[in-house]
């Protein structure tokens, strides 16, 4: 993906202009542009103080957690025995905890809203706490006990003045000794009924208060091996992309401060992470001068994400799970170790849900090609075809223990398609011409097979061992698309399952 694509379709833009808005000089802005925009950001800001929290609260022995139920419930304090403050940075309501979505068209618009100008191009995104005017979402429900809490609300659209999403979002948050356990799940309510090409979701936004300015994780080739954790440096010049985009080998990516204490994020099979400081300084200098008391309002930040593309389409439901682990780097590797799968080996069933797989390719292509007719004796799956790709979520497969992959596929055609396989390493830019499998996939006879399914028949790739796979272990992601043998552009394959395989 180009810088220029990249910058135009990922949210995290939001933060970068939220921070220039405080600090316009170290953005490229113009003179006359700061003083343009001063009054309405003066405006802005004097809505925010005003701000009166209406706090739920939930906590253990380990941990102290406080949602805002007049900012949609979204989480305004985190806190533990060993950090009593407030982690959490309040500066707007575009930071927090707290969710975000993504989804088209671009310059999205509701009539008689005004927009942002500074958002002038942002797509459909309802944030959880409110908008970039500093108007706050509403809490429709709330319940809690004595160890979870949930909360329901009709978040705002962030570049729009007062316009609430056709939407609700649920967030149920339970505490678990030294964890916070997610569970966020967005009702989309929409009547534009387009399918949207796939954006990054944010799973979820975490801001936290600027001493936490040590970006942490595990980057390398061998992952769970005790293999030695980084810090990682990232300044971004004025005008570029706030937060760095990293594939963290072990799923998880933490905040930390000067003493080495702080806040890991962790999603279940989804190695791909945003993260980064709002603070130009580099690492060797924020160590040895550390700014004190860099409060909750305070302009400073952290920022983490896990971060995934998504078809969010209207009429249906999406829910995310993710967990917070606070301790200390060791602490916080060690308790998502328990937590996550150590097999190396993806494993995608399409019964349910689409899995995280996306649809690459022109908008009405995507239309024709992502569903085939389905009656109650047809089992649901995921469908491509000549006009567009099939895309994985990013995964970690590791190549040391399969380069075998099985899947079970279904053929909507009497003439066989040639489906070709690409794979994508930690750090590929792209689909690499040079990393591709094919095979040669016919129409199977009605009835039980091998796979056990109606209609199913099972093939394998294999992945040779030449390009650097040898010296690249990892997978981040694969790619299916069709090349017909009979110059068909539509000849739709339904997928079940795909499992890689372990070595036998």
């Amino acid at each position: 993906m180009s810088k220029r694509t990249f910058w135009q379709n990922f949210h995290t833009r939001r933060a970068w202009l939220s921070r220039c808005a405080a600090a316009m000089a170290g953005c490229g802005f113009s003179i006359r542009q700061t003083m343009g925009n001063a009054h309405a950001q003066d405006e802005i800001r004097q809505r925010v103080r005003a701000h009166r929290p209406e706090m739920r609260w939930i906590e253990n022995e380990s941990i102290k957690l406080g949602v805002d139920l007049n900012l949609g419930g979204a989480i305004t304090w985190l806190s533990t025995t060993h950090h009593p403050e407030n982690m959490v940075n309040n500066w707007d309501w575009g930071r927090q905890i707290q969710m975000s979505f993504y989804a088209g068209p671009a310059k999205f618009r509701v009539e008689g809203k005004e927009v942002a100008p500074a958002w002038a191009d942002f797509p459909w995104n309802p944030v959880q706490a409110g908008d970039h005017f500093g108007n706050a979402s509403k809490t429709i429900a709330f319940e809690q006990d004595m160890h979870s809490l949930k909360v329901t609300a009709i978040p705002m659209q962030w570049s729009l003045n007062g316009a609430p999403c056709e939407c609700q979002v649920v967030s149920t948050i339970q505490l678990d000794r030294h964890q916070v356990r997610i569970i966020n799940q967005l009702e989309n309510q929409r009547t534009d009924a387009t399918f949207y090409p796939a954006r990054d979701q944010e799973l979820p936004a975490v801001y936290l208060t600027g001493n936490f300015n040590r970006l942490i994780s595990y980057r390398g080739q061998t992952p769970w091996t005790h293999d030695a954790w980084e810090e990682i440096e990232h300044h971004p010049q004025p005008g570029e992309f706030p937060w760095l985009r990293l594939y963290g080998s072990e799923g998880w990516i933490a905040l930390v401060d000067q003493t080495g204490y702080g806040c890991g994020l962790w999603q279940s099979n989804n190695p791909t992470f945003l993260g980064g400081i709002a603070d130009h300084r580099g690492v060797k200098e924020r160590r040895e001068s550390p700014r004190s008391g860099v409060g909750t309002h305070d302009f400073l930040t952290g920022y983490l994400a896990s971060v995934r593309p998504e078809h969010l389409e209207a009429g249906t439901r999406y829910v995310y799970e993710t967990r917070l682990v606070l301790g200390s780097i060791d602490e916080i590797r060690t308790s998502i170790s328990k937590l996550a799968d150590q097999s190396g080996l993806p494993h995608w069933s399409f019964e349910k849900d689409r899995q995280g797989w996306t649809w690459q390719g022109s908008q009405s292509a995507i239309h024709a090609c992502k569903t085939l007719p389905e009656g109650k004796e047809v089992l649901s799956g995921v469908v491509t075809c000549g006009a567009v790709h099939l895309v994985s979520p990013p995964c970690v497969w590791q190549l040391a223990k399969s380069r075998r992959l099985t899947a079970s596929l279904q053929l909507e055609s009497t003439q066989p398609v040639r489906l070709n396989l690409y794979w994508q390493h930690p750090g590929d830019r792209e689909f690499m011409p040079g990393q591709m499998v094919s095979t040669i996939f016919r129409k199977v006879n009605q009835g039980q097979n091998q796979t056990g399914s109606s209609g199913f028949e099972q093939i394998e790739w294999e992945l040779p061992d030449t390009n650097g796979i040898a010296e690249k272990s990892l997978v981040s992601r694969l790619r299916i698309s069709f090349a017909p043998t009979d110059h068909s552009t539509q000849l739709p394959v339904k997928i079940q399952s795909i499992r890689a395989m372990t070595v036998q």
